[in-house]
Parts: structure tokens; sequence; C-alpha cells
């Protein structure tokens, strides 16, 4: 008879098919968005928050459903968001400081403010 897995090993196990989970899910609502199929990549990445509220990369994928919806102040809180979340990641600051503000179009930008720390 095997004996039983340590605690810590199962806990290892479901964080990492906790990450699967949410990366399964973030790549799924991508593909939902480029797809026009807004309703269900919402949903997909409210289910992402559920399990992970932290992660930025649903908020972006959020903010362009929202944008591609035309609920643009939707989008731009959730771009800030994700900018909050990873003041850092240059991608997300460079599309901000090129007057991109994430998902928002161009003409939306002037409302559109980076987390400065």
């Amino acid at each position: 008879m095997t004996p039983p897995q340590p605690p810590l090993a199962v806990s290892g196990q479901q964080s990492r098919l906790r990450v699967e989970r949410i990366d399964l899910l973030n790549a799924t609502a991508q593909a939902f968005i480029m797809s026009a199929r807004l309703g269900e990549a919402v949903s997909l990445l409210e289910d992402v928050l559920a399990l992970d509220p932290q992660n930025a990369q649903a908020y972006l994928y959020l903010a362009t459903a929202y944008e591609a919806m035309g609920l643009i102040e939707q989008s731009m809180q959730a771009f800030r968001t994700a900018t909050e979340l990873e003041p850092d990641n240059v991608g997300l600051v460079s599309a901000s400081v090129f007057g991109y503000c994430g998902p928002v179009p161009l003409r939306y930008s002037a409302i559109c403010t980076v987390n400065s720390g």
C-alpha cells in the first residue's frame, strides 16, 4: 500500500492545478474576444477574477472585451486596475504613455492615467 502524500505535496498540486485553470480560462477568454464572443469572454474573466482577484492579465482582457462592447468607462477602469496591479509592466505602461490607454481608443486617452505609484 502506498503511503499517503504529505499535505504540502497535495497543496502544491492543488496550487499548480489552480494556476493551470486560470491560464486556460484567460487563454479561452482571449480566443473568445478574438472571435467576437464578448459576453462569453467576460463571463470567463469574471471566473478568473473570482479565483485570483490580482490577475492583471484578466483585467487587461476584460478591458479589451468591454471596449469592444462599447463599455468605455468599464474598459478604462479594468485597464487602470491592471496597471495598478502591475505598475512595472512595460507593455501596460508603454500603451498608456503612447496614448493607447490599454484597449481604449486614442480619443479616450486624455481621461486615462497611468498609476504613478
